[in-house]
């Protein structure tokens, strides 16, 4: 069971890491082409730049993924934990309330910002 969790951790930080490079390097070449342009003449979008300066923070995008990966890991936990305890209906009635009571106070909409 614990190796299940931590490939289903991995499989999360590895997809946040990825989606967070991909908009830091979105958001360099939008900010160099915005920094720029000028009244008369348009920017360039320094894609290149957003490569390196990507690799230069990519500890802190690995940081901030991580704790992206372990909110993630503990939803898809808790759901376990609910979709188990109802679907059989062996699980005492404390597992089943507990998983729903942290389902709904561990929601994504509640801890998106």
């Amino acid at each position: 069971m614990w190796m299940g969790v931590y490939l289903v951790f991995g499989l999360y930080w590895m997809t946040a890491y990825l989606d967070y490079q991909c908009q830091f390097v979105i958001m360099v070449a939008t900010c160099s082409y915005y920094f720029n342009s000028t009244k008369k003449a348009e920017g360039s979008a320094q894609v290149l730049l957003g490569f390196k300066s990507g690799f230069y923070h990519c500890g802190s995008i690995a940081f901030g993924s991580f704790f992206v990966a372990i909110v993630q890991t503990a939803t898809t936990f808790m759901g376990y934990l609910k979709y188990f305890g109802l679907a059989f209906g062996t699980a005492s009635k404390a597992s089943t309330g507990g998983g729903g009571c942290l389902s709904f106070i561990w929601d994504e909409s509640t801890l998106t910002y």
